[in-house]
């Protein structure tokens, strides 16, 4: 049977848990084990969300999760004096620098795996010092056969450098992007890294997707829109809605409105 393992930031709300619970349930009746290690989160509380899926064991890292809560929310002494060490040590050595410290210094079951599999990528726009994410780090020290790293959004907007492709994505056997763009665009920074770079589109619950639509019709006739984004035009690039709505009208559709998740409805 293969042995998975799959580091995450966390389980909270977002796109890239929601793609990979969708992962999870398209791995299911497989003759696949896996291991879901999270840098932050409740355990017990991840276990209750995967009860149903194939996920084996959950790891929650200790030296990262003390970043779950604020200083405010730490509920014993030691977490919030960590939490101040750890911030002051970000501030002067760099975010970066923090955890990879945190993530080496960590005591790792005793497994290993065919797969290692690094979901959530990490973010360098201001650089190091300015750095959030960690799964590349943490993957690289679990022990596997093949190790696979996910871009989920574009490469540039992530702040990912020529360097950053040496030094942290080089030593991945596979780098996967989400769309051709990104693949494209990942390609043109690291050239270097082109035959290892992939494109695997996230999964969709489509049969969910479909009896979701049909408990509840907003309106009647017409050829509706619904995007559920945050506004963030920089990464979810809404702009491009109404030039996809204009597209739409002109080959025949009428258009009630745009109805954004936020509640706003843009009239066309």
């Amino acid at each position: 049977m293969m042995q998975i393992a799959i580091v995450n930031m966390h389980l909270k709300m977002g796109g890239i848990k929601k793609s990979l619970e969708n992962l999870l349930d398209g791995l299911n009746d497989t003759p696949i084990q896996i291991d879901l290690y999270l840098l932050r989160g409740d355990k017990e509380e991840v276990l209750r969300i995967q009860r149903n899926r194939c996920v084996r064991n959950v790891f929650v890292i200790g030296k990262t999760n003390i970043y779950y809560h604020t200083l405010g929310e730490q509920k014993i002494v030691l977490g919030r004096l960590l939490e101040l060490v750890y911030g002051m040590s970000s501030r002067l050595f760099g975010r970066y620098w923090t955890l990879s410290h945190l993530v080496k210094a960590e005591q790792l079951a005793d497994k290993k795996y065919d797969v290692v599999i690094s979901y959530s990528n990490g973010i360098w726009t201001y650089g190091k010092r300015g750095f959030t994410g960690g799964c590349e780090l943490l993957a690289k020290r679990i022990s596997g056969g093949a190790k696979v790293a996910w871009i989920h959004s574009n490469p540039k907007n992530l702040g990912i450098t020529k360097k950053v492709g040496e030094e942290i994505y080089s030593s991945f056997d596979k780098i996967v992007n989400v769309s051709f763009g990104c693949k494209e665009i990942f390609d043109g920074i690291c050239p270097e890294l082109i035959g290892k770079s992939v494109v695997v589109y996230n999964l969709t619950g489509s049969s969910e997707i479909l009896k979701l639509k049909e408990e509840f019709i907003p309106y009647d006739g017409g050829f509706n829109i619904l995007t559920v984004a945050r506004l963030d035009n920089k990464s979810k690039r809404l702009d491009c809605i109404t030039e996809c709505c204009r597209r739409l009208k002109n080959v025949g559709c009428y258009l009630n409105g745009i109805l954004l998740a936020m509640g706003m409805i843009c009239p066309y």
